[in-house]
């Protein structure tokens, strides 16, 4: 869930344990024999995901970590053990009024959603604070099971105290500091931004530039970046025109780079601020910034500094050419212009494209596409090529903000408890405490790591 690393972005799914008996029809039976014989015999819990571009491999990997955990603890009576029932899911309209009605009766949810409101107003949302301020967890995050090998024991620190940012600090505690109030916890908030085909730019001696890891560090670097890149005979970079958060993302990122992170997010989530349009470090009151004024916030360096970008992007040379894919042009969608990324190393007739406007979770998918390749050269094959984010360069001179900045997207989905299926049930109150205390883990967290991030752990 936060700030993506600047290095490879390692998304490997986990493998599941489905293929290990392959080999022959009974051993499958078998498997699946074994499964249904859990749910008869085990304490369930009902699990719905949003199955978005990060998978949920990673739930499924943690939940037969779980599951062996407790394999041989009665959490009711006549049952040994526990399941988690996981119902993958991309359709999530209206979730919360859904779940009023019964019609979605699981007991946890990982939503796309961040809007709680929604889900207090009618009332489903479990109250968590108890899960989320319980000191279970050691120095470093993790959590040891008791004597008796039922639960966890008292530590150091709670998921709670584990957030090291402080716009979730604040978003998910709907109570005061001293009296804190949790009705759901941090799930997922991704990224996006300029991703760079990073074997090629190895190969082709892209990487020579003094930013991070040879990537640009001035804007200027960026600009001769996609100059060398479009007269060597590769477009620059390729995205979706059908999905405009990308371009938004890097106009943002850009924006928090120059005006400041701080200010940044202070007037486009408090629609209040101040701003030194004069530049001579000090503000007078016609330069503040309120509900009537919001007008102003389009002369701020960083507004400018983000449209002189994007006219420099998609720009034409004397020639007439773009530094874009053709293919843009054309509406292509977000998988189209995935594919045409993916697919141009080895496409005839098509030339290569360097870059793409994405986010963290593209690769996943388009693992489809990466697999068809890999089909005929395992090196082209999903987790087999190299890419990576590319940080925003240095703006201009009076950057704000010196710190790697990407993009931006979502703005905190929420991991929900269902009040109206646990709040009645002590047995899966309980175990959906020992759930959410193991998942939120350290150790746990490194394996949602591989699929994406958890961000507001810094992880």
């Amino acid at each position: 869930m936060i700030m993506a690393k600047m290095t490879k972005v390692n998304k490997m799914m986990a493998l599941g344990l489905a293929g290990l008996f392959a080999g022959s029809a009974l051993g499958a039976c078998g498997a699946v024999d074994s499964d249904e014989e859990k749910k008869k015999t085990s304490t369930i819990i009902n699990v719905k995901i949003f199955n978005g571009g990060l998978g949920y491999a990673w739930l499924e990997t943690l939940a037969r970590e779980f599951e062996e955990t407790f394999k041989d603890v009665s959490f009711e009576e006549g049952k040994k053990g526990v399941y988690l029932s996981i119902t993958p899911n991309k359709q999530f309209d209206y979730l919360h009024d859904n779940m009023a009605s019964g019609a979605d009766a699981e007991d946890l949810y990982y939503t796309a959603d961040s809007q709680l409101h929604n889900f207090l107003t009618v009332d489903v949302a479990y109250d968590v604070t108890s899960i989320m301020t319980a000191d279970v967890y050691d120095k470093d995050g993790n959590v040891q099971l008791n004597a008796a090998g039922d639960g966890w024991v008292k530590q150091e620190k709670s998921i709670a105290d584990r957030i090291n940012v402080d716009y979730y600090k604040d978003a998910y505690n709907i109570g005061t500091e001293t009296k804190p109030s949790y009705y759901s916890l941090p799930y997922e908030d991704s990224i996006s931004g300029i991703i760079v085909d990073w074997d090629l730019f190895k190969a082709k001696g892209w990487n020579d530039y003094e930013g991070l890891d040879g990537m640009p560090a001035t804007m200027d670097d960026f600009y001769d970046l996609m100059y060398r890149i479009q007269r060597a005979g590769y477009s620059a970079f390729s995205y979706s025109t059908a999905v405009g958060y990308y371009t938004r993302s890097i106009q943002r990122a850009v924006q928090a780079k120059v005006d400041g992170v701080d200010w940044f997010y202070d007037v486009y989530s408090d629609y209040t601020g101040e701003y030194d349009f004069n530049g001579d470090g000090e503000i007078t009151d016609d330069e503040k910034i309120t509900p009537a004024t919001m007008s102003k916030v389009a002369d701020t360096a960083g507004t400018k500094a983000a449209i002189e970008m994007a006219l420099e992007m998609f720009s034409k040379d004397v020639n007439g050419n773009t530094y874009y894919d053709p293919n843009v042009i054309q509406g292509v969608s977000f998988g189209g212009a995935q594919q045409d990324f993916v697919l141009s190393k080895t496409a005839v007739g098509r030339k290569r494209i360097a870059m793409i406007l994405e986010g963290d979770w593209w690769e996943n998918e388009t693992r489809a596409t990466f697999n068809s390749m890999g089909s005929i050269n395992e090196a082209d094959g999903y987790g087999k090529r190299e890419f990576r984010f590319m940080p925003i360069p240095q703006v201009t001179e009076n950057d704000k903000s010196d710190k790697y900045t990407l993009g931006s997207f979502s703005n905190g989905a929420i991991t929900l408890v269902n009040k109206l299926t646990v709040q009645n049930n002590p047995v899966k109150q309980k175990v959906l405490e020992l759930w959410l205390q193991f998942q939120y883990s350290a150790k746990s967290l490194r394996t949602f790591t591989k699929h994406g991030y958890f961000p507001a752990f810094g992880i």
